[in-house]
């Protein structure tokens, strides 16, 4: 997957985006903890909610983070195995055509030989 990829482009952006989130997140959450627990506007079960609430959604944010970079080595990891695929499939290709050259050198030899068109063909069966 390269940069000019648009999924690569896209999963960048939601981890930009995610770090940003997780950031507000935690100022949110350290402005909370700062606060007086008995300044009369929220009670510690509040603040205790909301810093809870705001740990759970950073550590959703992390894990999210995480299966995003592990499914980003997972395509990257794929993209090199195909490549070495094709590349054998090419080499094979060409080992073919050399063989089936060779074939066709062969019989025209045979041809050659008899003075004419020998009976005598080598069958090799194609691949798709």
């Amino acid at each position: 997957m390269s940069m000019k990829d648009p999924a690569f482009s896209t999963a960048l952006q939601l981890a930009a985006l995610s770090v940003g989130v997780a950031s507000i997140f935690q100022g949110a959450m350290d402005k909370l903890m700062e606060m007086p627990q008995h300044d009369g506007r929220y009670s510690q079960r509040e603040v205790q909610g909301i810093v809870d609430t705001a740990h759970h959604l950073g550590e959703a944010l992390k894990e999210m983070m995480s299966e995003a970079l592990m499914a980003h080595n997972r395509e990257e990891s794929h993209l090199v195995q195909i490549a070495g695929l094709e590349h054998r499939i090419d080499t094979l290709k060409a080992l073919l055509a050399n063989e089936e050259a060779k074939v066709a050198q062969l019989e025209a030899a045979l041809d050659d030989a008899e003075g004419g068109s020998s009976a005598v063909r080598i069958s090799i069966p194609k691949a798709g």
